[in-house]
């Protein structure tokens, strides 16, 4: 139940962050940061947060498939589930991080990158927590026949 939660947290805080950031955030998020000044490109945020929602979802559920107990090593479900809980988190950190530098600005152009950077760099090992508290697979055992 724990690992479940895990890897829907980030589809949840992707979707909680729109709500409560509604109106707040640009039109157009940067899209490209050239070193460390602002961005030198934007993307629509619109498209940008359903290609973000929809594809950190279908990892997520991906990731949850390797929640049932599969008769298959342990070892290879908890990658499993840590590969698909990983992407499921970048990908929502992908609008949240561009999202959360143009709060409360007037042009995307203006943003720094800040903790977004932090919040994806993390992101790329969170599916680690879920797949170490996943409950171990039914190993297969040979039969002598």
């Amino acid at each position: 139940m724990t690992a479940a939660i895990l890897i829907a947290l980030p589809v949840g805080t992707l979707v909680w962050a729109r709500t409560a950031w509604e109106g707040r955030f640009t039109a157009e998020l940067p899209s490209h940061w050239q070193g460390p000044g602002g961005p030198d490109a934007t993307s629509p945020e619109e498209p940008l947060y359903w290609a973000m929602l929809w594809t950190s979802a279908v990892s997520a559920l991906i990731a949850l498939a390797g929640l049932i107990r599969w008769p298959l090593p342990s070892a290879g479900m908890r990658w499993w589930v840590a590969v698909f809980a990983s992407v499921a988190a970048v990908t929502a950190s992908m609008w949240i991080g561009p999202a959360g530098s143009t709060l409360d600005l007037e042009n995307a152009l203006e943003a720094r990158p800040g903790v977004g950077v932090l919040l994806t760099m993390f992101c790329l090992v969170y599916g680690a927590i879920p797949a170490l508290v996943r409950p171990p697979a039914r190993e297969s055992v040979g039969v002598a026949g």
